[in-house]
């Protein structure tokens, strides 16, 4: 007959050994969620220039990353659920003294996160700004104060964080600045 001492440690042990699958099982799921991520994300648009339609869509599914539920296109819902679900498996690790797995994957999302979400207020600034230009009258154009504007935004866009350069938004974005400055 076990004691209450010997009781507890295998209690202890059998949920240990619980956490470590179900950590197990979230590593997994946290690599399939990096996949759906890296295929959803908005890194890039449809053409070789980006347009006024371009920009809802793109921050619809950066919201959504950021904090929407689960539905048929994101299976595993926000980039806050998976890092909320991780942080409590972390929890339990160091509770049970247990090895605490770095889901390198949800780090490097948020990243990604991070930089699309500054490329993208870049994009919708330059964007909307450009086609509020377009609608200007011939007589009114100020041509030092659109080269000036423009020069701005170029400055600001180059002023991102380096971890935006590696999307082809960002090369598009660049190549349409550098089309009204350099005619």
């Amino acid at each position: 007959m076990l004691n209450v001492r010997e009781k507890l440690s295998l209690m202890q042990q059998l949920e240990a050994r619980q956490i470590r699958d179900a950590s197990d099982g979230f590593g997994g799921k946290v690599e399939n969620f990096r996949k759906m991520f890296q295929s959803t994300a908005p890194v890039s648009v449809p053409s070789t220039k980006i347009k006024v339609d371009d920009i809802e869509p793109a921050y619809k599914i950066l919201d959504h990353f950021h904090h929407g539920g689960k539905t048929e296109r994101f299976v595993f819902g926000s980039l806050t659920t998976m890092v909320n679900e991780g942080s409590s498996l972390n929890e339990k690790q160091e509770l049970f003294e247990l090895h605490v797995s770095d889901y390198i994957a949800l780090r490097r999302s948020s990243e990604d996160l991070e930089y699309l979400k500054a490329l993208w207020d870049m994009v919708s600034s330059v964007i909307y700004s450009f086609d509020s230009w377009n609608v200007t009258l011939w007589d009114k154009i100020d041509v030092e104060f659109l080269m000036d504007e423009t020069k701005k935004l170029a400055k600001e866009t180059k002023g991102l964080h380096k971890g935006c350069r590696t999307y082809d938004l960002y090369k598009i974005l660049e190549d349409q600045i550098k089309a009204l400055t350099n005619p």
